[in-house]
């Protein structure tokens, strides 16, 4: 899972995915239940791991 500290840690030279931070804290301003919370954040996870993912050659 994705944490605050993940998101903030500059020395890893990682590009760091806009917004995701921001998806994250809605996820958690809207859902209060911490099943919901996991599910639609899982989803989101899912969806940006699809849409980063190098093709094969």
């Amino acid at each position: 899972m994705c944490t605050y500290v993940d998101l903030k840690d500059s020395k890893l030279g990682r590009i760091k995915p806009a917004g995701i931070e921001r998806l994250l804290a809605g996820i958690t301003l809207n859902s209060r239940a911490n099943e919901k919370r996991l599910a639609r954040a899982s989803t989101v996870l899912d969806l940006y791991a699809v849409f980063t993912k190098k093709p094969v050659r």
